[in-house]
């Protein structure tokens, strides 16, 4: 009899939620918005159906630069968030935020066997 569940069971990933994925991300998008004298804000919004997802959060290799201008020095962090599950919806326009964190998502993609989505973050300080 064939396996028809594959290499690793559907459920695997529901069952190791609570202990393997310890961190909440939350995926926002961005709208620009104009108060009473023109001036542009940017307001960020809950994705729908992409709040309070389970993840697994941590440094990207490579991460971590400095930057020094005349008028100031900022610090780029790069990071890598797993989310288990497909999230088609998520693009590099959009932002994670992690334990309250606001991170710009630079680049979303799936693994081998599309059962678990990756995003590469920044936060620049």
């Amino acid at each position: 009899m064939a396996n028809t569940l594959g290499i690793v069971h559907p459920g695997l990933l529901a069952g190791l939620a609570t202990n393997f994925y310890p961190s909440v991300c939350t995926i926002q998008q961005a709208t620009m918005t104009q108060d009473a004298a023109g001036q542009e804000t940017l307001t960020w919004a809950n994705l729908s159906g992409h709040v309070g997802l389970v993840c697994v959060f941590g440094v990207a290799k490579g991460s971590g630069r400095e930057a020094r201008t005349d008028q100031q020095t900022y610090v780029t962090v790069q990071r890598r968030i797993i989310l288990p599950g497909v999230y088609t919806a998520i693009t590099e326009s959009m932002a994670a935020l992690v334990d309250g964190v606001r991170y710009n998502i630079l680049s979303v993609f799936f693994d081998s066997r599309t059962v678990q989505t990756y995003l590469d973050v920044e936060q620049v300080t």
